[in-house]
Parts: C-alpha cells; structure tokens; sequence
C-alpha cells in the first residue's frame, strides 16, 4: 500500500460549557457536524507494512518537513438573520467568521426584533494558512452570538467545507443558509434560524492582484408561495387535535 504523505488533520469537538457531548453519549448518538469547537492539529503520516513476527515494541520516529501551504482569503457579507433567537423578541446579536483557530467578527451589534435582524455588514477579511493538500483542509463555521450579562455566547452556526468555498471563488452568490444550535436536541428539531449571507474564498495570492469589491445592495431573490394540501389523516397521536 502506499504510504499517507506528512498531512494535517484538524480536530474539532465540544465546548467544556456545554454538556452535548454527554447528551450524545446518554443518547448512544454523535454527529460530528456539531463538534464546532476548533481544538487543534495533528501533522501525521502511515504506512502499512509486513509483520514477518509479532510487534513489541514502537519503532523509531521517521521525522518529516512540513506539508506545502497556501494563503487563503475569507469573505463574509450579511444581509439579514431570521428566528436566530427562537421565541425572543429583541436582542443583540454578532457574527463571527472560524476557521482553523482563526476568527474574524463584526465589529457592531446588530439590533434584533421582532424575530428579524437586518445586518448588511461585512466582515473583516479573515487570513488563514492551509495546506496545499485538498484532503487536509479545515472547516469554516459562520456562528452567531447573542450579547448576554458579561459577553457574547455562541447560539447558532453553519459550516462550510473550505475547498467547496475556494471552488466557488468569487462565483458564489448571496443565499438563506440553515443555521444549527449549538447545543443540539434530539426530537429532530434542530433549526436554529435562517441566515442571508454571503461566504466567499480566494487565494491569497492571486487576490492580492485582483481586490475585491464590497457588495451590501440586498441580492434580488425570486418570490415563491409555499402550498401544502392535507387530505386525510390515520392512526395519529391522540394529542394532535
């Protein structure tokens, strides 16, 4: 077999604030999705090899440089968050643009009422150091946090493949993203809101040449009318009235 090339694996896992991962565990469940705490990287490498006799002790360490990097751009331009907050009526809200340890956030508090926020801000460009390698790549997590006593708290988030991002490029439009809590329950309600943003990637190096341009002008989007018929129904729960 070949052997896997010195490569970066980026752990992510759970906030020691929260008790998700033991809800998960009681729940004999795990979804990694929701493992949106960045807790580091392992540079490895392995091979696989005959074992003429029996293996007893390890052997010795076969050192390697570290993998080719590249720079990478990340861009975030909110437009509008709808039901982020859940029942809450007002609130102060944040965003803030993750990945591989590095955060950028918008440096105003957006107002939110009636179950709406209005943001139209973008985010600082946020730099971040990747390896060359496709397949060692981490994740970028949009969270947004609510302003509570003493400081912000993490309540909802998307996450992004970066190479799906840096295939897209400048060609990625705004959209309503699904945002996920971040502690989620298990009665298959897990809708945290809806997010209009847009996430762009760029490398560094050919973005430098090229700068980009900010666009805030709310994007035009089609209207539809959501039609539902229910005709007949059998063998409900006897609290459906």
């Amino acid at each position: 077999e070949k052997p896997l090339k010195p490569m970066w694996l980026y752990m992510y896992g759970f906030s020691d604030a929260h008790d998700t991962f033991a809800d998960f565990k009681d729940a004999k469940l795990f979804h990694s999705d929701y493992a949106t705490e960045y807790l580091g990287a392992l540079l490895v490498s392995a091979s696989l090899i005959p074992a003429p006799r029996p293996v007893n002790a390890v052997s010795d360490i076969a050192w390697a440089s570290e993998p080719p990097a590249i720079g990478v751009f990340l861009w975030l331009d909110v437009y509008e968050l709808l039901e982020v907050l859940g029942n809450d009526s007002s609130g102060k809200l944040r965003i803030s643009l993750r990945c591989a340890g590095h955060e950028a956030v918008v440096s105003s508090r957006i107002a939110y009422k009636h179950r709406r926020a209005a943001a139209y801000t973008s985010l600082p460009a946020l730099s971040v150091t990747v390896p060359r390698n496709a397949r060692s790549r981490p994740d970028v997590l949009v969270v947004v946090q609510e302003r509570s006593v003493l400081r912000y708290v993490d309540r909802a988030f998307a996450r992004f493949p970066l190479n799906d991002l840096l295939a897209a490029g400048r060609k990625a439009k705004p959209a309503w993203h699904h945002l996920r809590p971040m502690e989620p329950t298990f009665d298959g309600d897990n809708f945290a809101g809806l997010a209009l943003f847009k996430l762009t990637a760029g490398d560094e190096a050919k973005e430098h040449r090229f700068p980009r341009r900010f666009d805030l002008v709310k994007p035009d989007l089609d209207p539809h009318i959501l039609r539902v018929h229910v005709y007949q129904g059998r063998d409900l729960a006897p609290t459906l009235d």
